[in-house]
């Protein structure tokens, strides 16, 4: 359906994210109260693999209690919620066709 594969992509690449190494300058500090409860354990279990490429406390303006995470995390996480968004019988915004 119309949600249906989106939400796949981003939960995959949510998965991916947190399965994949920590790499070079791959790294961006995220605020895990943010995401939903079952993400945030993932991510906070995640974060011990991304300390090393990412050492140091948080940049200025950070939340005090982010963590690094890969960007595919994130990027998956913003893709499922538009998804979840488009699913809404918003008029002629949902992503379902109207009959």
């Amino acid at each position: 359906s119309a949600v249906a594969a989106p939400l796949l992509a981003s939960l995959l690449l949510v998965l991916l994210g947190l399965l994949m190494p920590a790499e070079g300058r791959d790294c961006v500090w995220v605020n895990p109260g943010l995401f939903p409860s079952l993400l945030q354990r993932a991510v906070f279990s995640s974060a011990e693999a991304h300390w090393p490429v990412c050492p140091g406390p948080p940049p200025s303006g950070a939340s005090p209690i982010a963590v690094p995470a890969n960007p595919a995390v994130v990027a998956g996480s913003m893709g499922a919620l538009v998804a979840a968004l488009n699913a809404l019988p918003l008029g002629t915004l949902d992503g379902m066709a109207l009959v």
